[in-house]
C-alpha cells in the first residue's frame, strides 16, 4: 500500500496560463520524493490546464473544477486533497525558492508544538524582480524560533498579516481539524485562518528567504484596495473573534479589538480619499460608508 507523502504543495490556480509555468517549476524544483504536487485549477477559461498538463513527473497531478468555486473554496479544497502531513499551498503568480519545502518541514518536525511554519520572504514587482524582503522577527537562529499569538498580536496590532501570504506558510494538517478558510473574508481570509491556527499551538519563524510573492495589477490585494477590502474583512473578523474572545485565553484582548476597529476607520478613510482623487465618487463613498460603520462598531458596548 502506498504511504501518504509528507509534504503536499498545493497550486491553487484560476486563468493563470501565463504565470503558471514558473511557479509549477519552482515547486518541481523542491527537493525530496516525499512530496505530492497538485495543481487546483478553479475551471479557468484560459490554457491554463494545458500549461499544467504538459509536465510529467511522478510527483505531480492536476485536478480540475466542474464549475467556479472562488479563491476561498478553492484553497479549501487544497486543504481537502492534501495527503501529506504537511500543507504547502503555493498561489500560481509565486514562487518557491530552493530548499523551501525540506526547510519548512524541517522546522515543523523539531517544534512538535507549531501548527505553522513561515520564513522571510521576498515582495516581487510585475517583473519578478525583488523590491523589499518581510519577515516576522528581525532575529532569529537559521533553526527557528517559536512565536506565540501574543506576540503577533503585540507585532501586528492584528492589522498587519505579519506571517505572510498562503505562499509563505506551512501547515500541519493535523492542527487543520475544523478550520478552514473563511469565503466571507475576500482578502483576510489566511490572516483569520493563521491566527486560529496560532490560538491551537505557535508558530515556527525561519529567517530564510524561502518564498517570493509577486504584487501586480491582477494579485487579489491590489484589485481589493480601491473595495478597502482589508478594512471591510477585518471589521467583520473583529466582531466575530468579539463573540468568542474567550477562546483566545486572553491572548486577544477587548483593547485589542477596539484598536483594530480604529484601524479600519482610518484605512477605509484613506481609500476613500484615493477615490476621491481617482475621481471614483461612488467608491468613495461606499468607503465613506464602511469608515462610519467602524466608528459604530468601536463606540458598540459589549
Amino acid at each position: 500500500m502506498a504511504t501518504n507523502p509528507r509534504v503536499s504543495i498545493c497550486i491553487p490556480t484560476y486563468n493563470r496560463a501565463h504565470s503558471l509555468r514558473r511557479t509549477l517549476e519552482s515547486a518541481l524544483d523542491q527537493s525530496g520524493s516525499d512530496v505530492e504536487i497538485i495543481v487546483l485549477d478553479d475551471s479557468s477559461s484560459d490554457e491554463t490546464f494545458a500549461v499544467a498538463s504538459e509536465y510529467r513527473d511522478a510527483r505531480l497531478r492536476i485536478e480540475r473544477a466542474a464549475q467556479r468555486l472562488g479563491a476561498a473554496q478553492n484553497f479549501n479544497r487544497c486543504l481537502d486533497v492534501a495527503r501529506g502531513k504537511y500543507v504547502k499551498i503555493l498561489c500560481d503568480d509565486d514562487v518557491l525558492y530552493p530548499a523551501a519545502v525540506a526547510l519548512l518541514a524541517g522546522a515543523l518536525d523539531r517544534f512538535s508544538e507549531a501548527t505553522l511554519a513561515t520564513s522571510a520572504w521576498h515582495l516581487l514587482d510585475e517583473t519578478g524582480s525583488v523590491t523589499c524582503k518581510f519577515g516576522v522577527l528581525r532575529d532569529a537562529p537559521q533553526e527557528g524560533a517559536l512565536v506565540d499569538l501574543r506576540r503577533i498580536v503585540k507585532d501586528s496590532w492584528l492589522y498587519l498579516n505579519r506571517i505572510g501570504s498562503p505562499s509563505s506558510v506551512m501547515l500541519r494538517k493535523a492542527s487543520l481539524t475544523g478550520l478552514r478558510f473563511n469565503p466571507q473574508y475576500r482578502q483576510m481570509m489566511d490572516w483569520d485562518l493563521w491566527i486560529r491556527l496560532l490560538n491551537r499551538g505557535r508558530l515556527v519563524y525561519l529567517p530564510q528567504v524561502l518564498s517570493g510573492y509577486q504584487r501586480h495589477p491582477q494579485t487579489l490585494s491590489v484589485k481589493h484596495e480601491p473595495l478597502a477590502q482589508t478594512a471591510q474583512d477585518l471589521l467583520a473578523i473583529s466582531c466575530v473573534w468579539r463573540d468568542s474572545l474567550g477562546e483566545f485565553g486572553g491572548a486577544i484582548s477587548p483593547w485589542d479589538l477596539k484598536r483594530l476597529q480604529l484601524l479600519c476607520v482610518a484605512s477605509a478613510s484613506s481609500v476613500a480619499l484615493r477615490n476621491v482623487g481617482r475621481g471614483a465618487w461612488q467608491r468613495a463613498r461606499e468607503n465613506a460608508g464602511l469608515s462610519l460603520r467602524a466608528l459604530a462598531t468601536f463606540f458598540t458596548k459589549w
